[in-house]
């Protein structure tokens, strides 16, 4: 379990030295270690994978998420994972709290491009983050902005 670190505390660094990282004794712990390079992913694990988001506004991030069921997804802003979504379809709690922490508004952030950097099942992983169809924030409620 050498390198073994939480969740909350990887860093941009740590995904540029190990893209990715398999979680250990998952879900039981929040806790992965940097694993060594390979072409594919073909075990059912719980993976973390480096993974690179375009906001709706074009801005670029970089970021992780468990790559072998889109899942979990975590975008890095001033060296600080910040939670972006638990699934594809962002809860509207989860889109205020994003909206808040990088001071935007949802319109500018949704929908969320992303694609994984390691192979699962021999497809790099890619898609949007959208806001749930039923969430407060769509349609015209799409410009609220957080306050900080």
């Amino acid at each position: 379990m050498t390198g073994a670190k939480h969740f909350g505390s990887l860093t941009p660094v740590d995904f540029d030295l190990h893209p990715l990282w398999c979680c250990v004794d998952w879900p039981q712990s929040e806790v992965a270690s940097p694993m060594a390079p390979i072409e594919n992913l073909e075990a059912d694990r719980a993976y973390l994978a480096q993974v690179a988001y375009e906001l709706r506004d074009g801005t670029k991030a970089n970021g992780f998420c468990f790559i072998y069921d889109d899942s979990g997804f975590f975008l890095f802003d001033a060296g600080k994972a910040l939670s972006v979504s638990t699934y594809v379809h962002c809860s509207t709690e989860e889109a205020k709290a994003l909206s808040a922490a990088l001071n935007r508004r949802v319109d500018e952030i949704f929908p969320i491009r992303y694609r994984g950097t390691v192979k699962v099942f021999g497809v790099l992983r890619e898609g949007q983050i959208t806001l749930q169809p039923n969430s407060a924030l769509a349609g015209s409620n799409s410009m609220w902005r957080a306050s900080t």
